[in-house]
């Protein structure tokens, strides 16, 4: 009996993976041909237009400081590494503050991140380093906690698992000088050197297949490391506060935007590099399908909680 259920729920997630697929075509030509009646619309506050939004998104884009938040769940094992890559990667750490949000961990990833904070060599170089704690458990609360407590012009997020390519601080305030570009993503790949097993079969495709999505649909992923300046982050509406998904749906509110005022999401060209602990669990089609299938089913209207349930096995409440 079990591999009949193991069989009906693959089948079932197969399915809806395919819907999922049909409804990203779908939003594709909703995006497109929303570009060509921009005019015609207005945006979710009913005292603006588009045009006045899109004069908004532009009026200040000469931004010097970038502030890197790092939300943390049980991030022990990578918080180390990740901080010690902005320092070695920045072209210029005395623009950069560093906001470390406790979303709720268990284990010692904000000692860690302190430690690394209280030696002087480190934290001297940067604008501002902090620690700071969200009122609630997920991400999305833990964003915007870090969002609030910060104080440079653009905010990037950065999952505690993600290394950010060299130079990445001048990548980003080249791309975001450009009055069109109203948010970035890097482009996406799996730090090879994260991987103690074999090389999980079809990772290079999915990395090829995820990096079209992101150019051709406006649709990066949380890590990917979006980044956005301050005031659209609070002018669009800030993130979610989901237990998972929140990404997804942020960048959807971004990407509507977009098609709306002519303005773009850049990909840049340069990889951030995600640990490869999720493929080396489930494998690469396992992991797709499970993408697909909690992309459908929030599109169908399935609470976030619950697909949080689904994908992890418990409940966010017991965190």
């Amino acid at each position: 009996m079990k591999y009949i259920h193991d069989g009906a729920r693959s089948s079932v997630c197969l399915f809806i993976s395919a819907g999922g697929f049909l409804l990203f075509i779908s939003w594709l030509f909703d995006k497109k041909s929303a570009a060509g009646k921009r005019k015609n619309r207005s945006f979710s506050n009913p005292n603006l237009s588009a045009n006045e939004i899109h004069h908004c998104l532009k009026a200040e884009n000469k931004h010097k400081s970038i502030a890197v938040i790092i939300p943390v769940y049980n991030e022990s094992s990578t918080i180390e590494p990740t901080l010690s890559y902005l320092e070695l990667q920045s072209q210029d750490t005395r623009s950069l503050e560093i906001i470390v949000v406790d979303a709720g961990s268990s284990d010692c990833s904000c000692q860690i991140a302190d430690k690394v904070f209280q030696r002087a060599e480190f934290s001297s170089k940067f604008l501002r380093t902090s620690i700071v704690n969200s009122t609630q458990f997920g991400r999305g609360a833990a964003l915007n906690a870090g969002a609030s407590n910060a104080t440079a012009d653009l905010l990037l997020f950065l999952h505690a698992d993600t290394l950010l390519p060299a130079n990445y601080d001048h990548l980003l305030f080249s791309a975001l000088a450009d009055p069109k570009v109203i948010m970035t993503a890097f482009q996406f790949g799996v730090n090879r050197a994260s991987i103690k097993q074999d090389l999980p079969f079809g990772l290079s495709l999915m990395e090829y297949c995820a990096n079209l999505r992101a150019r051709w649909l406006w649709l990066p992923y949380g890590d990917q490391a979006l980044c956005i300046s301050r005031k659209d982050f609070n002018d669009i509406g800030r993130f979610q506060e989901f237990w998972m998904m929140e990404d997804y749906d942020f960048v959807k509110r971004v990407g509507r935007i977009a098609s709306l005022t002519g303005a773009v999401i850049k990909i840049l060209d340069a990889p951030a590099l995600c640990s490869a602990r999720r493929w080396e669990k489930n494998g690469v089609l396992k992991n797709t399908v499970l993408n697909w299938t909690f992309v459908t089913l929030f599109h169908l209207g399935l609470s976030p909680d619950r697909i949080f349930r689904l994908y992890y096995g418990f409940s966010p409440a017991l965190c």
